[in-house]
């Protein structure tokens, strides 16, 4: 695709959209209009082709750098004169993106009927036109609802439990061997309070009876050598 700066560009015709000729070569600007000399003396020579393609009910092409066409009804083109106007639209890049013929035409607009009738346009430069910048729209930031503060501080508050928890899990154990292992002590200790308590009652009740003697009764004491 040609652009702007490039200057390399030109601008061709026809009168059946596949012959194309030469008219002039164009320098556009990066804005405005830029001359377009001999247009009109050299669209006069192929007048006849004008009329015939008017007659027939055709079109009348323009071509810019061998790629970008724009085309109008030759009987409209025939009678433009001064109204004619050729508009090439260019990218903020400079790249040739379009091209366009306006001049009135409409269901009163007759074709010529012989080369007396055309009114050749009258074209003395080209107006170039580029896409005006949309404007930078800054949106405020959006502040946050009332759910969504509140899940916030949820989610804060079970990270700061979880690495609190965890900064409990890692604090080194500084309590003492009887601190760590005072239920079994305890357990121990009552059984041997127990232990002993048997013992005891045991001894004061003295020696049990041999096998097979009788219990004497309360009071009595057993005869001596028996």
């Amino acid at each position: 695709m040609h652009s702007i700066a490039e200057g390399a560009l030109s601008l061709e015709h026809s009168f059946d959209g596949q012959n194309f000729k030469l008219v002039a070569p164009l320098k556009l600007p990066e804005t405005g209009e830029a001359p377009l000399a001999d247009y009109s003396e050299i669209l006069a020579t192929d007048a006849s082709k004008l009329l015939a393609s008017a007659k027939s009910d055709g079109l009348y092409y323009i071509r810019i750098s061998n790629g970008v066409v724009a085309s109008i009804p030759a009987r409209c083109w025939a009678v433009a004169g001064s109204d004619a106007q050729l508009v090439v639209h260019a990218l903020g890049t400079g790249a040739v993106v379009a091209a366009s013929l306006s001049a009135p035409c409409g269901a009163n607009i007759a074709s010529p009927s012989d080369a007396t009738q055309i009114i050749l346009p009258r074209i003395d430069s080209v107006q170039v036109v580029r896409p005006v910048p949309a404007p930078t729209v800054t949106l405020p930031a959006a502040a946050p609802s009332a759910a969504l503060q509140q899940a916030s501080n949820s989610a804060k508050g079970q990270v700061s439990q979880r690495e609190g928890k965890k900064e409990e899990l890692d604090k080194p154990d500084e309590r003492t061997w009887i601190q760590k292992n005072w239920l079994p002590l305890t357990l121990v200790g009552f059984m041997l309070l127990n232990r002993m308590g048997q013992a005891g009652q045991e001894y004061a009740g003295g020696p049990p009876p041999p096998p097979g003697a009788r219990a004497l009764p309360a009071g009595a004491s057993r005869p001596a050598g028996k």
